[in-house]
């Protein structure tokens, strides 16, 4: 029979689990409190960051007419400007088949070539291993959240479950993002119209005056 000090965990355990709980409530409170924040992808990466290593950062949108994904926030010392997937088209592969399936996938060096699209331009980078989380979005695939680092060893199984649940955690946020950007595109349609129609109002005005 274990004795009461073997049953109970060590404070490793204890610290790390309380982490976890705390740093993931974070989070949620994060996105449910403050969405408007300029800073909120930021401070996201911050909360992210102390739970799994990574060297790279990027939340990006799925276009749902290409596939192809769209960087709303990246976060790199080396390459502050160039995200894990941007503009690489992932409807079709093997790993959006499984990112639209709703699961997160984790990539090591020896894989990466094989299943990641743009993987050459990661490694020249000097980076061996991503983690990758689908944002779901009314059943539909409309972000992934990405990390990826310079060890090919790649991410163990208790990131890929964290980073399944962090991804959860913003999808609101990230709705808010496609939202938002519709409506831009939206507007933009509707301005690009009007200035069409005036242009021609102008052209057939100046050939009246011409004509009489």
């Amino acid at each position: 029979m274990e004795s009461r000090a073997e049953q109970m965990p060590n404070q490793d355990q204890f610290a790390e689990e309380r982490t976890l709980s705390d740093v993931i409530s974070d989070i949620g409170w994060l996105v449910s409190s403050d969405p408007d924040s300029g800073d909120i992808y930021a401070r996201i990466t911050g909360l992210v960051g102390e739970l799994i290593e990574f060297d790279r950062f990027s939340i990006s949108l799925v276009d749902p007419e290409t596939g192809s994904l769209e960087d709303i926030h990246v976060i790199d010392g080396d390459s502050p400007e160039r995200g894990i997937g941007f503009g690489h088209r992932i409807s079709g592969t093997r790993i959006g088949s499984a990112l639209e399936g709703g699961r997160a996938v984790g990539i090591d060096g020896n894989t990466l070539d094989a299943n990641w699209p743009g993987a050459e331009e990661l490694v020249a980078d000097g980076l061996q291993s991503i983690l990758t989380a689908p944002v779901i979005i009314d059943g539909a695939l409309a972000g992934v959240m990405m990390m990826a680092k310079k060890d090919p060893g790649g991410f163990v199984a208790r990131d890929i479950a964290v980073v399944g649940g962090i991804a959860l955690l913003i999808s609101d946020l990230v709705d808010t993002e496609c939202r938002n950007r519709e409506a831009a595109r939206e507007l933009a349609e509707k301005k690009a119209v009007a200035d069409l129609t005036r242009d021609v109002e102008h052209f057939l005005q100046a050939s009246d005056s011409r004509i009489r």
